[in-house]
């Protein structure tokens, strides 16, 4: 039995399996209101967003699944705004779901985006972001997308919509994206 637990142990650490504990989870929330300017009318939602709070189950506007990992983000209307680094908020083992819509948030789309591999809700919508948008591919959980409102151009990625299977709400519009036909199978 013991050899059964270190051969599943090493397994565990050459996958890259762990988990992160609430205190990265706590770290990786306060990055994130760090990279945010906050005006006065919103600054009572981030009070709670603190070192001194052990869970971040506790930071308004968080929400946790029943392991008490960050599940969901919701930020909308607030006015905040910045960039979003999401080479470090994807790195919540269990995103997912990101509101972000309605506020003043810039910056590009990145392929980091592509690391919350669990999101299943995803709004950025009415902010001003730009830049071309990744292929989404590997969002196959994705069942909301709602990009509308920004300053996204280029080509959008209509072909990795392919693998997202789940997706149930699409809203790209009132951006620069380049002129494409939307694609489609007949039913024949």
């Amino acid at each position: 039995m013991p050899q059964l637990l270190l051969w599943f142990l090493f397994i565990t650490f050459l996958t890259g399996a762990a988990v992160a504990a609430p205190g990265d989870e706590v770290s990786i929330l306060l990055e994130f209101k760090n990279s945010l300017q906050i005006p006065s009318a919103s600054s009572a939602v981030f009070q709670s967003w603190s070192t001194a709070v052990a869970s971040p189950c506790n930071f308004t506007g968080v929400v946790c699944d029943s392991g008490n990992s960050v599940a969901s983000i919701e930020l909308s209307r607030l006015g905040i705004y910045g960039s979003i680094r999401f080479s470090s908020l994807c790195r919540l083992p269990s995103l997912s779901k990101l509101s972000l819509g309605a506020n003043k948030l810039s910056g590009e789309l990145t392929a980091d985006l592509l690391k919350c591999s669990r999101l299943l809700h995803l709004d950025l919508a009415s902010n001003t972001f730009f830049g071309e948008v990744p292929n989404l591919s590997l969002l196959t959980s994705l069942r909301v997308l709602n990009l509308s409102k920004n300053d996204f151009s280029g080509n959008f990625p209509w072909s990795s919509l392919a693998n997202l299977t789940n997706l149930q709400s699409l809203s790209l519009g009132d951006n620069s994206f380049d002129q494409a036909p939307f694609p489609w199978r007949s039913p024949c």
